[in-house]
């Protein structure tokens, strides 16, 4: 998701300051008041999430009411609000891989795909396997509790 997020926030296309800034806003935003939209956007009765649900036709879910969809609804939420962070890792790397290995696809024939897949992501692979370490190596709110 966060490669994503580079790749839209870096396109010629885009308002590439504004893209940074809306995919950047959650990690630098409090947590309380994240908390607080979020506890809206998941009410079970007039929530944002169902009505998004409804609108495609699937019933509504009980979100944080519910033992069986609140860990889906934390999850949610820690990927919303991880995808700036990464974001940043993954612009700097983008920003690094040469031009003309995409110039030497396109005189190849090759498309968007391609480039994406023989040229960003094997260039990109450093900073995702630093982000994978990252993850898995830096301490959970209970390890912080238990210390």
């Amino acid at each position: 998701v966060s490669t994503r997020a580079a790749c839209v926030a870096t396109t010629e296309n885009s308002n590439k300051t504004l893209n940074k800034f809306v995919f950047f806003s959650p990690w630098i935003t409090p947590t309380v008041a994240i908390s607080i939209v979020w506890t809206w956007i998941f009410q079970p009765d007039k929530g944002l999430a169902n009505l998004v649900l409804s609108f495609f036709g699937l019933p509504g879910l009980k979100w944080i009411s519910s033992s069986q969809t609140a860990m889906l609804s934390v999850i949610i939420v820690t990927v919303w609000k991880s995808i700036g962070y990464a974001m940043i890792f993954y612009l700097s790397a983008l920003e690094k891989v040469p031009e003309a290995l995409y110039e030497a696809c396109a005189l190849d024939g090759g498309g968007k795909w391609h480039k994406f897949k023989y040229i960003t992501i094997p260039n990109i692979s450093p900073t995702t396997f630093f982000l994978i370490c990252l993850l898995y190596t830096s301490p959970s709110p209970r390890d912080v509790e238990e210390s």
